[in-house]
């Protein structure tokens, strides 16, 4: 979806980065909070794992597009 969604217009493509970008800000909470109580969670390491991916190749591909078009 995000190919179609990136190219439709540049007011999207805006959108769609800065979304990442609280996607991603979004994961560095859920380390820095698991990081605060010094206990480890197997659960809110995998969230903030699959957070931080996602978020940076939302980022990532929002800036541009050509870096991911041979994956």
């Amino acid at each position: 979806m995000a190919p179609e969604i990136v190219k439709s217009s540049k007011a999207t493509r805006v959108g769609f980065t800065a979304f990442g970008g609280f996607v991603f800000a979004l994961s560095m909470l859920a380390f820095a909070s698991m990081l605060e109580s010094n206990s480890f969670n197997s659960f809110l390491a995998a969230y903030g794992a699959f957070l931080f991916s996602a978020g940076a190749l939302m980022t990532i591909y929002g800036v541009r597009p050509a870096i991911l078009q041979g994956v």
